[in-house]
């Protein structure tokens, strides 16, 4: 099977047959050699100094729901923002998270149990009305909003935070990170073996982060 968190729970022994057993068996996908490290690669490598935190293991196959902290907040955001501020005195600009996690966030800052926590405009038209609430930006008590945005490919269990620019100097960064191509994408028609036509897109580039420090995760994640 596959699973976005640190458990996963089997009803039945799998067959032989299987093909996404078998593969996984003989094959390691962990890691491509000819792709960088994505950020959350980055992250996960703790001589880089990033935030990393993994819920608890909880229920096995579901994981550790996050923790509304009963005054329109969660505890775990809360945490990352002061281990930002605390170590290197700056807060994140962007919690990137995956579809399930939006939903999850929302709900615990709405019913946190403080009703004076939000407060909703509504305007008197009887013929046009919008219902759904959702989380757009998380108060940082430390410092400026962040802003949440879903990702097409974060998996479920996981989120993401990343910081644009450090709001102090350090020599020579000018940005927190950015793609180096060496050969921007680029197409070969190739010649005809064929009576079909072939060709391949390709590009040379490579992920560098300047300040890996100002990144974080939390994973293992629950629905709910």
């Amino acid at each position: 099977g596959a699973t976005s968190i640190n458990s996963i729970v089997i009803t039945a022994v799998p067959t032989t047959t299987q093909q996404l057993g078998a593969d996984l068996i003989a094959n390691d996908r962990s890691q491509n050699n000819l792709i960088f490290d994505g950020l959350l690669g980055i992250c996960a490598q703790p001589a880089l100094n990033s935030y990393y935190r993994a819920m608890p293991t909880g229920t096995a196959g579901t994981g550790s729901a996050l923790t509304a902290d009963n005054n329109g907040g969660v505890v775990e955001l809360d945490d990352a923002c002061a281990w930002f501020w605390d170590n290197w005195r700056l807060g994140p600009d962007f919690l990137w998270v995956n579809s399930q996690q939006l939903i999850d966030l929302s709900r615990k800052i709405l019913a946190g149990g403080n009703q004076g926590a939000a407060r909703f405009m509504f305007a008197a038209d009887q013929t046009n009305m919008t219902g759904g609430r959702v989380i757009q930006r998380y108060i940082n008590p430390f410092g400026q909003p962040i802003t949440v945005k879903v990702h097409p490919t974060l998996p479920a269990g996981t989120m993401l935070f990343t910081t644009n620019s450090l709001p102090y100097q350090a020599s020579g960064v000018t940005e927190t990170m950015r793609i180096l191509c060496r050969r921007d994408y680029y197409q070969i028609d190739w010649p005809k073996r064929s009576r079909r036509d072939e060709y391949g897109v390709y590009a040379d580039e490579v992920l560098q982060h300047y300040a890996p420090f100002s990144m974080g995760v939390i994973s293992n994640i629950a629905r709910g």
